[in-house]
């Protein structure tokens, strides 16, 4: 079929319903639709693992919900150090756990924003590392995710990935994906998540500091 262009305004008088007109993709451009156009988020491109970064302010104490995280990491929880502000950002951390063995952890919730695609891929990433010194035997991090009923309660870690290892070499930080069972999500649903540091040391051998530098949401999106 010849394609005709069509270079200027084009007015039609008379029924125009059983007439098909296709654009060329390169034609559409943001001048050329309406601000008014109200296209449906369906028809946009999908955008695949989009980064949202959480505030690690929104970390809490796992078991007292309505508790920040303190400064220093205590008992089963986490710590939520300042960083030197114009060298250094926050950062959640163990606290240098030499020659001992336990888990420590916080606790966030966070929505799938509008623009994420139902059913499609979530996945946590933390970036971590052991500072100074690396554990003799090990170190991981983990994540936990259960979704919100909507009446106060939640049913089933949807978490999929196991811990992950921090422990390779001493200040150098890794990504840990962590992968969502995506199957009943949806926009606006709210995620409960807890992370957790897993150590493991009794060599002693300096100061070790597990740290989770950043948390971030890698979801696939429209718009």
């Amino acid at each position: 079929m010849a394609l005709d262009i069509i270079n200027n305004d084009l007015r039609v008088n008379g029924d125009f319903s059983a007439t098909t007109m296709t654009l060329a993709a390169s034609s559409v451009t943001n001048a050329t639709v309406s601000s008014s156009a109200a296209i449906a988020r369906t028809k946009l491109a999908q955008n695949s693992a989009s980064r949202y970064t959480i505030p690690l302010s929104e970390m809490r104490v796992w078991n007292a919900f309505a508790t920040p995280l303190t400064d220093t990491a205590n008992a089963d929880d986490l710590g939520l150090v300042d960083g030197t502000f114009g060298t250094g950002v926050p950062t959640i951390q163990a606290g240098d756990v030499g020659n001992t063995a336990s888990t420590r952890y916080c606790r966030f919730t966070w929505a799938l924003p509008p623009e994420y695609v139902d059913g499609e891929t979530v996945t946590v990433r933390l970036r971590g590392a052991v500072c100074t010194t690396v554990c003799n035997n090990s170190c991981t991090v983990d994540v936990e995710c259960y979704t919100s009923d909507r009446d106060g309660s939640s049913t089933g870690d949807i978490c999929t990935t196991a811990a992950t290892t921090i422990n390779a070499v001493a200040d150098t930080y890794v990504n840990c994906d962590f992968t969502l069972t995506p199957t009943t999500l949806v926009k606006g649903m709210l995620l409960d998540f807890r992370l957790a540091i897993i150590y493991d040391d009794d060599g002693d051998a300096g100061v070790m500091i597990p740290e989770i530098a950043q948390v971030e949401m890698l979801i696939d999106i429209q718009g």
